[in-house]
């Protein structure tokens, strides 16, 4: 006879289910369209009929409900927290050209663990002037409630950034650690990246004539069929498609560059096959010493990015 212990009876509680289930979208990133699905409920009901899956509204309502939840619990923990906080922010542009500003939280919890936690992500209004930079981060900062906890900012070195913490220390002066002497710390990746990027003006032709023998590689399946079949004939593996880096993201170049230099040989015989232009050899070795070059300020760049961890 086998024996069997029961240590628990299952009891289902659709709330809670219900609840994590939303968890799970969260976290996983799924679509609201999904829940939509004809097969889902069936698929649902075969392990538990008496839970129904909501319409994506009610998900979407139930994902922001917890938003709302989070953001509470997270402004409380800011309030009571004893520990300064340190602001980093970045900008982007969309392909639709839209700039987004996104501004993050790091500070030290009560059982000093080094917490990191994105608190704005929203649509800067054009131009990008340092008065737009300085109202988004004091909307933020005065939404969250940490106005006067607020140790040091973060930002790239480009004056627009500089004029934002200019008018910051202006106007939150009397709430500022040291009335703003020290809010403002240039990011240390951007610095490495404006020394990379003159660095690289040296051997800028050879780097602009591999990129556009890559683009033209690129451009059509027949020639990556192409590629891929002289690169089998040297033994190197085929390639879904040929990476090609944006000029001024110096660590795109890197990877270009690492990955061209093992494929030289392939790119040699595919260029005099098809009267396009190569490097010589030696834009070649100077290709292939940027690279080292650039290997090391990947290195020191991953160093100084840590978040989880105190940098330099």
């Amino acid at each position: 006879m086998i024996k069997q212990s029961i240590d628990k009876i299952f009891v289902f509680d659709a709330q809670l289910c219900r609840e994590r289930m939303i968890d799970f979208i969260i976290h996983a990133e799924i679509a609201f369209l999904k829940f939509e699905d004809p097969y889902l409920q069936p698929w649902i009901d075969s392990m538990q009929p008496a839970f129904k899956v909501k319409g994506r509204q009610t998900i979407r309502n139930d994902c922001w409900k917890k938003y709302e939840e989070m953001k509470k619990e997270l402004q409380d923990e800011l309030r009571c927290s004893d520990s300064h906080v340190c602001l980093t922010s970045d900008i982007w542009t969309s392909s639709q050209n839209i700039g987004y500003m996104v501004i993050t939280a790091h500070y030290i919890d009560p059982k000093f663990n080094v917490k990191k936690k994105i608190i704005s992500f929203k649509e800067l209004k054009y131009p990008h002037s340092g008065f737009a930079i300085e109202e988004a981060i004091a909307s933020c900062v005065t939404n969250w409630d940490i106005r006067e906890k607020i140790f040091n900012l973060t930002l790239d070195n480009a004056s627009n950034n500089t004029s934002a913490c200019t008018e910051l220390k202006a106007t939150h002066k009397r709430v500022l650690l040291f009335e703003g002497e020290h809010l403002h710390v240039r990011c240390c990746a951007h610095i490495l990246n404006l020394l990379v990027q003159d660095g690289m003006k040296l051997i800028h032709s050879a780097i602009k004539k591999l990129r556009e023998l890559l683009k033209y590689i690129d451009s059509s399946p027949s020639r990556i069929q192409e590629f891929n079949t002289l690169a089998n004939g040297m033994g190197l593996a085929s390639k879904a498609g040929i990476y090609i880096d944006i000029p001024n993201r110096w660590n795109s170049t890197y990877k270009k560059l690492r990955e061209a230099k093992a494929y030289k040989d392939t790119l040699n015989a595919y260029a005099n096959r098809n009267f396009e232009e190569s490097l010589n050899e030696d834009e070649w070795k100077k290709a292939e010493a940027l690279c080292e070059f650039l290997k090391a300020f990947e290195e020191l760049t991953l160093v100084v990015s840590a978040h989880r961890k105190p940098t330099a």
